[in-house]
């Protein structure tokens, strides 16, 4: 892992800076959740804002590093059909998995409601009963469903970025387990 991360360049680091903006966040209104309730009339909502406009900032970065890397020129034609079964499967069930959780615990259990003050019921039917962190497992499938869909003419960096994502959705499922 270390030799994928120290391969990546300048501009791949930057995206990675903004990549973790948004577990940041997590982490702090994880550990300090007072800090939104005392400044929030609907911390939940506000919590749930944030986090939308924070996947908009890295979606944005991520293709506007894709787009200025000439390397990363996309085209069916280099794909072979393992990739595209592989990227739909990772794909499907990462997809699958996000919208599981927003159906078993909606916005508020989604959003640290728990934390912030809002009732939360306990769940453990799908997705909970096949893995720990469904929402962050789902986001991972789904980062790593594009890239082995544009693996072999992207940049190298963009398996570093891959990597160092999963790295992030790790920790921040590290600090909700343990913190």
């Amino acid at each position: 892992m270390a030799h994928v991360l120290w391969n990546m360049d300048a501009d791949a680091w930057a995206v990675c800076g903004i990549l973790s903006l948004p577990h940041l966040l997590y982490a702090w209104l994880w550990t300090r959740p007072q800090d939104l309730r005392n400044v929030a009339e609907r911390p939940v909502a506000t919590f749930a804002n944030l986090a939308y406009a924070l996947k908009g900032v890295q979606f944005a970065t991520v293709i506007y590093w894709w787009m200025q890397t000439r390397e990363n020129v996309f085209e069916w034609k280099d794909t072979n059909l393992m990739q595209v079964i592989l990227a739909a499967a990772l794909l499907a069930i990462g997809q699958a998995l996000n919208v599981g959780i927003y159906r078993a615990i909606g916005k508020p259990g989604v959003y640290y409601g728990c934390r912030l003050g809002e009732s939360v019921s306990w769940h453990d039917g799908f997705p909970f009963n096949v893995v720990r962190h469904p929402q962050y497992v789902g986001a991972v499938l789904t980062v790593w469903g594009m890239v082995s869909l544009v693996f072999r003419t992207a940049h190298p960096g963009l398996l570093g970025m891959a990597t160092f994502w999963t790295t992030l959705y790790t920790i921040t499922a590290l600090v909700e387990d343990y913190l």
